[in-house]
């Protein structure tokens, strides 16, 4: 079952790096994962060695019609089609929109529902200047979900961020240009300073 906060999620990550003893972390997170990220790395400033923050943002609002629509059991199928269309940039392969859109129908409605509430209750606007460790930003130019103002940004309040932007890519970066983000991220990771 899904749970109703970032918070809730960030307890969750953060059992699992005490529980397999995982000293300083890269937290790299997409969307809601990006949010469940920046609230860890907020909450534990001295202990995670770097962040990457795809399609995310400070603030994730939901479009009302798509909370109503994920409320209604009757219009749950409905409120999944429309996130898809949102979430991937207009000549994405229709195969990958379809694939996607099975998967979150298979989706618990509740989880679904409780995982757009915490989104939208998410705002760490203000918070980010604390943020002292290597980030990377990367965001599609055609992202409708969070657009690449929302990234711009963290990349302002984020004092050692580097952002990148996708051409031509929607929402779902990894999954329309899985090369470009891998290379991405390898480059981050190896750029980030190893423990000392």
């Amino acid at each position: 079952m899904g749970k109703q906060s970032m918070q809730d999620y960030a307890d969750d990550v953060l059992q699992f790096i005490a529980e397999n003893q995982i000293q300083k972390p890269i937290l790299v997170g997409h969307s809601m994962g990006g949010a469940i990220a920046l609230t860890l790395a907020l909450q534990q400033l001295n202990q995670i060695t770097g962040l990457a923050l795809l399609g995310s943002s400070a603030k994730l609002r939901v479009s009302s019609v798509i909370l109503e629509k994920a409320k209604d059991t009757t219009t749950f199928a409905d409120a999944v089609q429309l996130v898809n269309e949102y979430s991937f940039n207009p000549d994405a392969p229709k195969d990958l929109i379809r694939l996607s859109t099975e998967a979150m129908l298979k989706l618990n409605p509740k989880t679904l529902l409780g995982d757009f509430l915490a989104c939208d209750s998410f705002d760490v606007t203000g918070k980010l200047n604390i943020i002292q460790v290597p980030t990377l930003i990367l965001c599609g130019t055609l992202d409708v979900m969070t657009p690449p103002k929302f990234s711009k940004s963290l990349a302002e309040q984020i004092p050692q961020s580097q952002l990148h932007l996708l051409e031509k890519t929607g929402h779902m970066l990894m999954l329309e240009q899985p090369d470009a983000v891998a290379k991405l991220l390898k480059q981050f990771l190896d750029e980030v300073p190893p423990l000392s």
